[in-house]
């Protein structure tokens, strides 16, 4: 009868959480069935992988690539007495969510690799397409989250642990990305810190919210932070608007009403409250978060919504969760934003925004080329 180490059962739970079929229980019969089904986890361990497997009164064994690991592997998992060292447990968590090793030595995610090998081949043959997706959205657009999780879960297999709840088991709360607005607007009634948002735009959110978020800085101790994004100067600006599944005129009329409710909300807002950032780049997020400076508190709560190639926000929706890990991995993620060296304060980009207003593209944009500096119509260029 195999002796199975407690962690191997936290082992299968973490499978379970792959769907990794079939379910295991914990027997001899499944535990050498879920062990031969993930052999592949060893095999594509690399030589920077091998670590101490066994941590033993009497010294340690590798892990080898190659079957001697294997079997290395397959002993530990027999006496609860041993266990893999941390390295070991990051590449085994890595591995089986479908990471290997990068170029440069770092981890990437498999999915759209050109020739996969045969471990990633495996990922994909024994882990749902669903959960295949979701992890390479976390990947894309939240890669704090995702890699606090796989932190946590190693972490916890090492130690014996309960296990992280699973990042992308929680589903969508609502059925728009949008529908969350009113929700947040509530929320940030009862921030007592800060209210966080970062998107490409906040053509909706400002619209209805803007006299609310006024009423927040009227708060004492509350401040309010935004990041978006620069579609006068930025780059890429075709491959942000096709990401969103919109054209580009249309997303440069969507920021634009983001921009003018913005500097209403600057010109209104108590001196110091109000902090907005300009980033020349797409945010890639968009998340809303309010006292985040202060995740365990009962006021903290995050939204957010999924982005990803040709997904709109109204198409696609949203989470929400007050997991104070969750929350502070939100807010670490726009935090990360204020760092990178393309972002403008709100104020020193201002004067760039009004220059492109002026422009005649920009006119024949928002619709004003139809009137002169009175207001009175003309057609054509002629009175």
């Amino acid at each position: 009868m195999l002796v199975v180490n407690p962690r191997f059962q936290r082992f299968t739970q973490m499978c379970s959480s792959l769907e990794i079929r079939p379910e295991f229980d914990g027997t001899e019969v499944s535990a050498k069935a879920l062990l031969e089904n993930l052999k592949w986890l060893v095999r594509a361990t690399t030589e920077a992988d091998a670590g101490r497997i066994l941590d033993r009164p009497q010294g340690y064994k590798l892990a080898e690539a190659n079957a001697g690991g294997w079997n290395s592997l397959l002993e530990c998992w027999r006496s609860p007495a041993s266990k893999p060292l941390l390295d070991t447990w990051i590449a085994i968590v890595r591995r089986a969510h479908g990471f290997v090793r990068g170029a440069a030595g770092g981890w990437v995610f498999s999915e759209g690799i050109e020739n996969p090998t045969e471990s990633e081949l495996h990922f994909k043959e024994i882990v749902p397409q669903r959960i295949r997706n979701r992890i390479a959205e976390f990947v894309r657009h939240r890669p704090l989250s995702i890699d606090h999780y796989l932190e946590s879960v190693a972490t916890a297999l090492h130690g014996n642990r309960q296990l992280p709840a699973v990042l992308w088991a929680q589903p969508y709360m609502f059925d728009r990305g949008h529908e969350f607005i009113p929700r947040f607007l509530q929320a940030g009634d009862a921030a007592t810190a800060d209210v966080t948002i970062a998107a490409v735009h906040l053509h909706i959110t400002m619209s209805i919210g803007r006299t609310q978020m006024l009423q927040w800085m009227k708060k004492d101790g509350v401040t309010v932070n935004i990041v978006v994004y620069d579609f006068v100067r930025g780059s890429g600006i075709r491959g942000v608007a096709r990401a969103l599944g919109r054209s580009e005129a249309v997303l440069r009329a969507l920021c634009n009403d983001s921009a003018e409710a913005l500097l209403w909300l600057s010109e209104h807002a108590p001196s110091g409250k109000l902090r907005i950032g300009v980033l020349e780049e797409d945010p890639g997020i968009r998340s809303y978060i309010v006292d985040g400076k202060r995740p365990k508190s009962s006021t903290s709560e995050a939204f957010f919504t999924r982005r990803g190639p040709l997904m709109r926000a109204t198409d696609h929706g949203g989470d929400w969760s007050i997991d104070p890990n969750v929350v502070a991995a939100r807010i670490s993620e726009v935090d990360a934003l204020w760092e990178r060296p393309r972002i403008k304060e709100f104020s020193a980009w201002r004067s760039e925004y009004e220059e492109w207003k002026a422009t005649p593209e920009a006119r024949l944009l928002l619709g004003q080329e139809f009137q002169d500096p009175q207001g009175k119509a003309q057609r054509d260029g002629t009175d």
